[in-house]
């Protein structure tokens, strides 16, 4: 048995894995009674699963199962100090996906906002490959980020980076993921982008010196 639960020595459809599988189906359907408001008196969900939704589920759930046994065996093999790095490296990824998940739902729903603030084409900064990455700096002995470093394009104005700090003012990203490093420094990296590429990006969120006109 491993900590997700699965016991990787038996297939997904073996009966030792019901448990899993089962509560993951459960929270699914809880999850589509959600979306769709279908709950009775109690607050209790009424929903019930169509077999091509149960199927589909099912087919995600093997996927996910035999990516965490790989990842399972992976571990095995490594000492200590690989596997909190591993782990590290699984919980910024982690943080990161909510990150951009949670960036992009406060954009959505106060687009008028944004677009009033910084133009219409402030959207195309949207797209993950302008934004911010991570480094890990320090964790502790269960792969817990305790520090990171925040990877900034050279390339990003004053405005844009407003863009991106009221963005996250917005979403209230202080508690992403459950596991808010306790520091982070940042760090200007060099341009990844042409100078063609940034030239085409609304020049308000590009450094005058990284500008052909």
């Amino acid at each position: 048995m491993n900590q997700e639960g699965w016991s990787f020595e038996f297939a997904p459809q073996d009966k030792e894995n019901d448990h899993v599988r089962n509560y993951i189906l459960e929270a699914c359907r809880n999850h589509d009674a959600e979306l769709n408001g279908i709950y009775d008196e109690d607050g209790k969900s009424k929903h019930t699963m169509t077999e091509e939704r149960k199927s589909t589920t099912n087919s995600r759930i093997t996927s996910a199962f035999y990516s965490q046994k790989r990842q399972h065996v992976k571990l095995l093999t490594l000492s200590s100090d690989e596997i909190a790095h591993q782990r590290a490296i699984t919980n910024r990824d982690a943080r990161l996906r909510e990150k951009y998940s949670k960036r992009m739902a406060a954009f959505n729903l106060n687009k008028a906002d944004f677009i009033e603030r910084y133009g219409a084409d402030c959207e195309v900064f949207m797209d993950k490959g302008y934004m911010s990455d991570e480094e890990v700096a320090e964790v502790n002995n269960k792969g817990q980020t305790l520090s990171f470093t925040k990877l900034v394009p050279k390339w990003r104005s004053d405005f844009l980076e407003e863009f991106y700090r009221y963005l996250d003012h917005s979403t209230s990203l202080k508690s992403v993921a459950g596991n808010a490093p306790l520091s982070c420094v940042p760090k200007y990296t060099d341009p990844i982008l042409s100078l063609e590429e940034m030239d085409e990006l609304p020049s308000w969120g590009v450094r005058d010196e990284y500008l052909f006109s």
